[in-house]
């Protein structure tokens, strides 16, 4: 069995805050959305690590697509935002949306995929570029709280893995 988490590279400018994980009382956009993929890296490694420990005989690897020309600032913060416009100015040096769902279905198909990996494009700060292993943000490398993540989010999920 293969679990595939979505990631981004915003992980990388990421800091897990426990006292509002869930922001609660100070909600920034851009934070939360960074915040959430950092998350996902780490939980990624916790599944991989106790899935070895257990034998469950998951994979768990993550994926993240670059940057890629779809939809998401127009529904998101808008296309007239600040973000938006800066966005626009690159636009054209962004891959396409198909090129950006290659690192999510290798880590779901190909059989060589590496569990506990971390997939995306490789060139240009992994915006666009060929396929390959991404770049592990420190903080999600670091496993000092991932047992901390791992309790809170069987207790937010209601579920326990066992």
């Amino acid at each position: 069995m293969v679990v595939v988490s979505l990631s981004s590279i915003a992980a990388g400018r990421a800091v897990l805050n426990f006292d509002d994980l869930q922001a609660e009382r100070n909600y920034d956009p851009f934070a939360s959305y960074s915040q959430s993929k950092l998350a996902v890296l780490k939980w990624r490694i916790a599944l991989q690590q106790r899935s070895d420990a257990a034998g469950w005989g998951i994979r768990s690897i993550a994926a993240h697509p670059g940057v890629a020309v779809t939809e998401l600032i127009a529904r998101g913060p808008g296309l007239d935002s600040e973000f938006g416009k800066k966005w626009a100015v690159e636009r054209d040096r962004y891959h396409c949306a198909a090129q950006g769902a290659l690192p999510t279905l290798y880590a779901a198909t190909a059989l060589e995929a590496v569990g506990g990996a971390y997939y995306g494009p490789t060139g240009d700060n992994e915006k666009r570029g060929p396929l390959g292993f991404a770049k592990m943000p420190a903080a999600a490398a670091d496993r000092s709280n991932s047992d901390v993540l791992w309790q809170l989010s069987e207790r937010l999920t209601g579920v326990t893995y066992r």
